[in-house]
C-alpha cells in the first residue's frame, strides 16, 4: 500500500512548484492585533490551497496512491440525511478525476426505528460505499454533548489497516459532517481534502459553513448582508411569492462569538443566511455563489489558543491528528469545546477554515423550532438537492 506525503507524486510536486508559500493569515480582518497575530502564527510555510489546480493535484495524488477520503457522518435524522445523501453520492469516487469520497461511514446516533431503517437501506443499496456503525450509547441533547467524545472513537475502526511508514504520511483522510449539512458546493469535498493534504501542520480544516456563528461574522465583513444585498434578495423572493419573509430579522449583525444571540440562537438570522445563499445560488449559479463567499482562509487561532470555540459542522483531519486526544478531558466538557479550544493548545497546531469548500448547515437547536415552523428553508434545500 502506497502512502501519501507532501513529497509524494509528480502531480503534487508540479502543483506545489506553481504555488506561493504563505504563512497562515486571515484575509478579512486586516487591522490591528488580529493581523499581527495571524502573520506571526507558528508553523511551517503553507501552500495556498485556494488555488484550484494545486488542491486538485494533491487529492488526485493521494487517491491514486491508495489513499482514501472518508466522509464520517454523525447521523440519525433522516429528513436531513435525505438531502446530504444526494451530495455524498454525487461526489463518490468512481475513477481518476471523477469524485473524491472513497467511502461514507455513518455513526448512527439514533434510536428511532425509521432513521435506523433509512441508514440500513443506504447500506444495503451501496454496500461497497456505505457502512453504519452503532456507538456504545446514543447521545441526546440532554447529555449536554459530553458523550459525543465517545463517537469519535469509531473513526479509527474505519481507517485503512496498518501504521504510516514514517511521520507525515497518511492512508486515510476523514471529513466529519453533521447530518444537517444541506448544501455542498461542487468540489467542496475535494477542496476541503486538498487544503488539509497541502497543509498538514493545520490540525483541523473547516469548511466554509453558512449558518456558523464565527464564519457568519466573516461573511458579514465581506459585505454579504449589506442593506443592498438583503434588499435585492427580498425583492427576488417576493417575486417568487415567498410566504415566510415576515420572519426575517430587522437587522443583520453577527458578532464574533460562538453563542451569539444572532449567530447561534436566532432562527430569523439563520433563515436570513440560508435565503441569502439560496438567492445567490439561483441568480449567480453554484460557482458564482461560492465566489461571493470567498475570504480565502480564516485562522481560528490567529489570536492565540483557547480564545474562541468554533462549530465543528464540517471539517477535515487525519486519524493521526487525534493521537494525543484525552478522552477524559474531552468528556469533562464537550467534544466541540475540547477539540477547538483545548486540544489545539495541547498539540500547538492551528485550526483553519478554507473558503473554497462552501457548505450550508441547517440549524443549532435554539434555531430549529423556528426554522421548522416559520420557514420553508428545509424544503428549498430538498428541491435544490433533487435537481
Amino acid at each position: 500500500m502506497l502512502l501519501f506525503s507532501l513529497s509524494a507524486g509528480p502531480l503534487l510536486d508540479r502543483g506545489r512548484a506553481g504555488a506561493r508559500a504563505l504563512q497562515p493569515r486571515n484575509w478579512v480582518l486586516r487591522d490591528g492585533a488580529q493581523e499581527r497575530a495571524s502573520q506571526n502564527a507558528s508553523g511551517a510555510a503553507l501552500v495556498d490551497a485556494n488555488q484550484v489546480d494545486v488542491a486538485y493535484d494533491a487529492v488526485e495524488s493521494f487517491l491514486s496512491q491508495g489513499g482514501e477520503v472518508v466522509a464520517f457522518v454523525f447521523a440519525g435524522r433522516r429528513r436531513y440525511m435525505r438531502i446530504l445523501w444526494a451530495y455524498l453520492l454525487r461526489d463518490r469516487r468512481v475513477g481518476p478525476g471523477r469524485g473524491v469520497l472513497s467511502r461514507v461511514v455513518f455513526s448512527a446516533n439514533t434510536e428511532d426505528p425509521e432513521d435506523l431503517a433509512f441508514l440500513a437501506q443506504l447500506q444495503a443499496s451501496h454496500p461497497e460505499f456505505v457502512s453504519v456503525r452503532q456507538p456504545q450509547r446514543v447521545v441526546t441533547q440532554g447529555s449536554n454533548n459530553k458523550d459525543y467524545c465517545s463517537l469519535y472513537a469509531l473513526a479509527p475502526e474505519d481507517v485503512q489497516a496498518g501504521q504510516p511508514a514514517s511521520e507525515g504520511e497518511h492512508r486515510t483522510l476523514l471529513i466529519k459532517l453533521d447530518d444537517d449539512i444541506l448544501y455542498v458546493a461542487p468540489d467542496a469535498f475535494r477542496n476541503l481534502a486538498g487544503a488539509k493534504l497541502l497543509n498538514p501542520p493545520w490540525l483541523f480544516v473547516s469548511a466554509n459553513v453558512v449558518n456558523h456563528p464565527l464564519l457568519a461574522h466573516v461573511h458579514q465583513r465581506l459585505g454579504l448582508f449589506s442593506d443592498a444585498e438583503v434588499g435585492e434578495m427580498v425583492a427576488s423572493e417576493r417575486a417568487l411569492n415567498a410566504s415566510d419573509l415576515a420572519y426575517l430579522p430587522p437587522t443583520a449583525e453577527f458578532g464574533y462569538s460562538t453563542f451569539s444571540s444572532h449567530g447561534w440562537q436566532s432562527a430569523p438570522h439563520a433563515q436570513l443566511q440560508h435565503l441569502m445563499l439560496l438567492h445567490r445560488l439561483r441568480t449567480l449559479g453554484a460557482r458564482g455563489a461560492a465566489a461571493a463567499y470567498d475570504y480565502r482562509r480564516w485562522d481560528f487561532d490567529a489570536m492565540g489558543y483557547a480564545t474562541q470555540r468554533w462549530s465543528i459542522n464540517a471539517f477535515a483531519y487525519f486519524p493521526e491528528d487525534l493521537a494525543s486526544l484525552d478522552e477524559d478531558a474531552c468528556a469533562a466538557i464537550d467534544d466541540e469545546d475540547y477539540l477547538t479550544r483545548q486540544y489545539p493548545a495541547v498539540v500547538q497546531r492551528h485550526c483553519v477554515a478554507t473558503a473554497n469548500a462552501l457548505m450550508a448547515h441547517y440549524a443549532y437547536y435554539p434555531q430549529r423550532e423556528g426554522l421548522d415552523a416559520e420557514t420553508q428553508v428545509l424544503e428549498r434545500y430538498q428541491r435544490l438537492a433533487d435537481e
